[in-house]
């Protein structure tokens, strides 16, 4: 195969993991720089805002689409499968964590924009209670949270990534919205879903 007139940076994001199936690695490089900056990013905070926990995930995950590259399904699109996988590596964590009964440490404030239509109060406040309340949210809830918010997916690019239903996307969306309106209330913060 000529890889050599391939244009990488320009390539969908599903053309360069048929490359990587076909052992090319300027495509997974590239998608490893498209991508590594927004999953670490979605892993630190799923991940109790760990930084050596979050790098070691983010290296997992793209070691596993490496492994698994041949069995991405065409007409699938790639995003949603990346998301998908550094997702059930987090939902092993959380599993190990429970049977171990081992605490779960948060660290400090997440650094989400405050919505628009939002009070204007001291932003260190804001980012104080909305950490708090994002951090209060189950598994389920905070993984929707942090994909729709923070990785802006659309809800059935998340009912892909977790694997449930769209009907079940919008209920998290529903509750979670619900929850952080009431625990935010002093803040007037309306969630757009």
């Amino acid at each position: 195969m000529n890889w050599r007139k391939r244009t990488y940076q320009s390539a969908s994001d599903e053309t360069l993991i048929q490359w990587v199936a076909q052992q090319d690695k300027r495509a997974f490089d590239t998608l490893y720089e498209r991508y590594a900056t927004p999953l670490y990013r979605y892993l630190y905070r799923l991940l109790w805002k760990n930084q050596a926990l979050a790098e070691d995930f983010l290296q997992d995950t793209f070691l596993r689409v490496l492994q698994a590259a041949n069995k991405f399904e065409a007409g699938k699109t790639f995003r949603p499968w990346l998301y998908s996988i550094a997702h059930n590596l987090c939902k092993n964590e959380y599993r190990r964590k429970a049977i171990r009964g081992e605490a779960v440490e948060l660290g400090e404030d997440m650094t989400w924009e405050r919505p628009k239509g939002a009070a204007t109060h001291d932003e260190d406040q804001w980012r104080a209670a909305l950490s708090e309340a994002v951090n209060g949210l189950s598994e389920a809830h905070k993984s929707v949270f942090l994909l729709r918010y923070e990785q802006n997916l659309e809800l059935a690019e998340i009912a892909e990534i977790l694997s449930v239903p769209l009907g079940t996307v919008k209920s998290r969306m529903f509750h979670l919205q619900k929850r952080l309106a009431k625990e935010l209330e002093a803040f007037q913060i309306l969630l757009e879903s």
